[in-house]
């Protein structure tokens, strides 16, 4: 919510639901995640890389459905509840998988 309250007072409010390419929101997303792992830290790069990502992810599901943008963001929230369960349940299998012993035989 702050990386969109800092860009509504630079871009002006909403306007990255006014028709923002999706190639922008890539370039933009690749250049802040290069920052990040460079160690830039003039502005949070992580933060930015992730929300333009996100924001290429709900302008795809928006050219791709007559829902209301708030409707779009519901429908994200919950990919991303999902998502985290299921990382959960992988971490937690690969946690149980680290501690198996090896048996070797001759």
């Amino acid at each position: 919510a702050i990386h969109f309250e800092n860009g509504a007072k630079i871009y002006g409010e909403r306007n990255c639901e006014k028709g923002i390419p999706k190639w922008s929101f890539i370039d933009s997303g690749l250049r802040h995640l290069t920052q990040f792992l460079n160690g830039e830290d003039d502005e949070n790069h992580y933060i930015a890389a992730i929300w333009n990502f996100w924001m290429l992810l709900w302008t795809v599901l928006k050219e791709n459905s007559e829902a209301e943008p708030n409707e779009l963001f519901d429908k994200l929230k919950k990919q991303i509840e999902i998502a985290k369960m299921q990382l959960a349940q992988l971490n937690s299998a690969s946690a149980r998988i680290a501690n198996l012993t090896v048996c070797h035989t001759k």
